[in-house]
């Protein structure tokens, strides 16, 4: 869809619901969230789509390897193909967009912790059809949205989260996530030209390589690199 279309995709999940009173500041540093027993459905609808999701620009990945303009068609297919790779690792959507969560809440809470992350406005919280003023509720530097009473039922909450990627002057994205993408770039990129199912080869007098890729396996540096971004609990 074009950007500025409303509704363009709705995802739904059965996510266990997070205390978000054990949750660091931040969850971009990684954290480890304690599970309260119930289970929550969620669904996310997002209205305001993000341009793009890839993690690197074609100028970085042709300075980064060197290679020609002569590429650029084949390197914009690997930059989206890596990014979407890691986005799937990660279990999250990277892009700044602005989406509407609702929550179908079993037991009453007044803690609503996000799927997405990083947060960076709430724009308003339904509660079972009804606007709360702005004073019945706050976001917490977690991501949290702290209800000033408890509730239960459908509460939908309409925010925006995620980074501005790379390919703006005012990018947000962590230089973590962009270095890892470029490092698996750089993998397939030397991979180019040999057999896709070989795993490991041996050359005499050098010895033996092995390979991990084509969704094998995350290297583990690259996996190192990610995982203070990978969002747990969400399929």
């Amino acid at each position: 869809m074009d950007d500025g279309d409303t509704a363009s995709r709705t995802t739904k999940s059965n996510l266990p619901a997070l205390n978000g009173s054990d949750m660091p500041c931040s969850r971009v540093q990684g954290c480890k969230a304690t599970l309260i027993l119930t289970l929550r459905n969620t669904m996310i609808t997002v209205i305001e789509k993000a341009s793009g999701q890839n993690l690197t620009t074609l100028a970085t990945v042709l300075d980064e390897l060197d290679a020609s303009m002569d590429d650029s068609a084949r390197l914009d297919r690997l930059i989206a193909s890596v990014s979407s790779t890691i986005a799937r690792f990660c279990n999250r959507t990277f892009a700044l967009e602005r989406v509407v969560e609702t929550f179908d809440l079993s037991l009453r809470t007044d803690k609503l912790v996000l799927s997405r992350w990083p947060v960076t406005e709430v724009v308003s919280v339904m509660i079972n059809g009804d606007t709360l003023a702005p004073s019945a509720w706050k976001l917490g530097v977690d991501g949290v949205v702290y209800l000033a009473l408890p509730y239960l039922g459908v509460v939908e909450v309409d925010y925006r989260a995620g980074y501005v990627l790379p390919d703006s002057t005012d990018r947000t994205l962590p230089a973590d996530i962009e270095q890892a993408a470029l490092k698996l770039i750089n993998l397939e990129w030397s991979s180019r030209g040999r057999d896709p199912l070989l795993r490991s080869e041996i050359v005499e007098g050098i010895g033996r390589t092995d390979y991990q890729v084509g969704g094998v396996a995350m290297p583990a540096d690259v996996a190192s690199l990610l995982a203070p971004y990978v969002l747990p609990g969400v399929a």
